[in-house]
């Protein structure tokens, strides 16, 4: 019985530290005629810790960053041929969050 115990204590830890936060960020890259612009870089930072990610937008435009470290702020910055780079700022991400920006 004792070491049932103790396997079911080592299960549950070991399980408690693989959830993922399911906090997200996403969003669509358009132009200054509101065309969608397809393989735009796109970089997500956390200023406080340093995490950082980056990702490509789709051919709608679309880019999703998902199970981010909760906390903040956030910097997203999106690079692009013809538009150059622009940046976004001030984002805290909370358990299940959906930020659309």
């Amino acid at each position: 019985m004792f070491l049932f115990t103790m396997l079911w204590i080592i299960v549950i830890s070991t399980t408690s530290h693989a959830q993922t936060t399911q906090a997200s960020i996403s969003g669509t890259i358009s132009g200054t005629n509101n065309e969608t612009i397809k393989e735009a870089n796109v970089s997500l930072k956390n200023e406080s810790t340093g995490f950082k990610t980056t990702t490509l937008t789709n051919y709608k435009g679309v880019y999703t960053f998902k199970e981010l470290p909760l906390g903040g702020p956030y910097t997203i910055t999106v690079k692009t041929s013809g538009y150059g780079e622009q940046q976004r700022s001030g984002y805290t991400l909370n358990q299940g969050d959906l930020i659309t920006i």
